[in-house]
């Protein structure tokens, strides 16, 4: 009898894991996407999302597809900024009016090394939206042995997302802020100088991961923090002008203080 059991819980097991992979596709056709984040002043990612803080970026742009096969799939473009501790991203996309409702989510999977192998995304960060403005963000790891996303205890990062309807398509834009270099159990450790797999994963109903539709894989180049120069410009300038006018007063003090003297000579000599 234990053997039988033994038996059932193998083929279940074996029966998720399938059914897991048949929604995060690690679909690698061709070369795959390879972004290098600008380093710079970041978006501020609270809630409201201005693209005008990300307008000197130029956009990579990923296809995400419902099967590998796919000729095209859904045009998707990308902003990564980084700083020397966090990595930003923007992704937007079109869907036609009447594809798809008011609601929707972009789950962002990332891998643990530079590597498409399906375990190997064992992070999920997740906005989802609902009624083209309400959204909300959730941390999750990815636990393949019980085929769940289980919500992180603590929640690293910020997301926000919206969508605009216009005409004929609705506009869906999304802002993830994601913390590097922090080695926790719940999340991939992301370390500096390194390259890394992200699944990028879009579908409407939240629920996964059963509600992916289309997805496609990335490679994001964690770059090194930019060094603090061992002089600060600015200070230097102002100290070094600080000193030239205590010169400059010294002198004129001085020249005035001979002055004095020479008349105070002249006096004598009358």
């Amino acid at each position: 009898m234990k053997k039988k059991n033994s038996k059932i819980l193998g083929v279940s097991l074996i029966c998720s894991i399938i059914l897991f992979s048949t929604y995060i596709m690690p679909i690698s056709l061709g070369t795959p996407l390879e972004i290098n984040p600008v380093i710079r002043d970041t978006p501020n990612v609270n809630g409201e999302i201005d693209i005008d803080e990300w307008n000197d970026i130029l956009f990579d742009t990923a296809y995400l597809k419902t099967k590998p096969e796919e000729p095209l799939g859904l045009e998707t473009s990308i902003k990564a900024i980084q700083d020397k501790n966090d990595l930003y991203m923007l992704f937007q996309f079109e869907i036609n009016n009447g594809s798809q409702g008011p609601n929707g989510f972009l789950a962002i999977l990332i891998s643990n090394a530079n590597s498409y192998t399906q375990y190997d995304f064992v992070d999920a960060k997740i906005v989802n939206i609902s009624s083209y403005t309400d959204y909300t963000y959730t941390d999750y790891n990815i636990d393949y042995t019980t085929n769940n996303f289980t919500r992180d205890q603590l929640i690293d990062g910020n997301g926000a997302g919206k969508i605009e309807k216009q005409s004929d398509v609705n506009i869906f834009t999304y802002e993830f802020h994601i913390p590097l270099d922090i080695d926790k159990s719940e999340d991939a450790y992301l370390e500096y100088g390194k390259s890394y797999k992200f699944n990028i994963s879009q579908g409407e109903n939240p629920s996964y991961p059963e509600g992916i539709i289309r997805s496609d894989n990335i490679t994001i180049n964690i770059k090194n923090p930019p060094e603090t120069p061992f002089f600060n410009i600015e200070i230097l300038m102002i100290a070094f002008s600080i000193t030239i006018f205590s010169l400059n007063g010294a002198f004129i003090g001085f020249y005035i203080y001979r002055i004095i003297l020479l008349k105070k000579k002249m006096k004598r000599i009358r």
